[in-house]
């Protein structure tokens, strides 16, 4: 019960963001299939299930992989609170891909010529957790990101997840905002039933828990915060 309740479990069924778990999926595995760069960006209080949504559609596009049903790509994640200073976003993406650790200046030339490769064929997958960490308004690194993503073949996809409902457009100026087109998925706060029903997906077939204790764990935390990872340690 123990492991099925950890945060970094991945569980198989993904209940209560069935639709925006869709979402993220076709616009990942449209531009993987065309080779197209995109910029994604998920809002949404934490705890709503952001990350642990993308990990699920990383997954099962990886399994597609290996299936030979869709081209190869890689994926990156990083966590936008432990990147200082933002720089160091290059450096830490350049490792992800290629295993070697090499300063930001290097490694925001190497993928600059990376991006602009007209032989490229596979995608990468870039995910920026806590990204109001790590961007601030006129960012170059930012603006980097995004100019790399509208690069022709460049197979470029950012995914940032922010708990900031406005930050992406108050990063932009207009002429920005127009020429890339950001894609946004908010993801509203769970209710306590939906906080219920992935309590029991998580400890399916483990006789444990009363339905009293965990529907009262459901009802707590969604009248304190909403976030399903207290109701998941709260369990455990």
């Amino acid at each position: 019960a123990r492991e099925q309740l950890r945060l970094e479990e991945v569980p198989i069924n993904f209940p209560c963001r069935e639709k925006e778990y869709d979402q993220v999926y076709n616009k990942i595995k449209e531009s993987i299939d065309e080779l197209n760069g995109r910029r994604i960006f998920i809002s949404g209080q934490p705890g709503t299930g952001k990350t642990a949504t993308v990990r699920q559609v990383i997954k099962n596009l990886k399994e597609k992989v290996c299936k030979k049903e869709l081209n190869p790509f890689e994926f990156v994640e990083i966590n936008g609170m432990e990147i200082k200073p933002p720089e160091k976003a290059y450096s830490v993406l350049w490792e992800g891909l290629t295993g070697d650790r090499i300063s930001h200046k290097d490694a925001e030339f190497l993928l600059n010529e990376m991006f602009n490769d007209e032989d490229n064929e596979v995608s990468i997958v870039f995910m920026i957790d806590e990204f109001d960490s790590l961007i601030s308004k006129r960012s170059i690194v930012f603006n980097n990101l995004l100019e790399w993503t509208a690069i022709p073949n460049s197979g470029f996809v950012l995914i940032a997840l922010t708990n900031e409902i406005r930050l992406p457009h108050s990063l932009l100026t207009k002429s920005q905002e127009s020429k890339f087109r950001l894609e946004r998925l908010d993801f509203e706060p769970y209710t306590h039933e939906q906080l219920f029903t992935i309590l029991k997906s998580r400890l399916e077939n483990i006789e444990i828990f009363a339905k009293e204790a965990v529907e009262f764990t459901a009802r707590k935390v969604s009248a304190i915060s909403q976030d399903a990872r207290n109701a998941l340690c709260i369990c455990r």
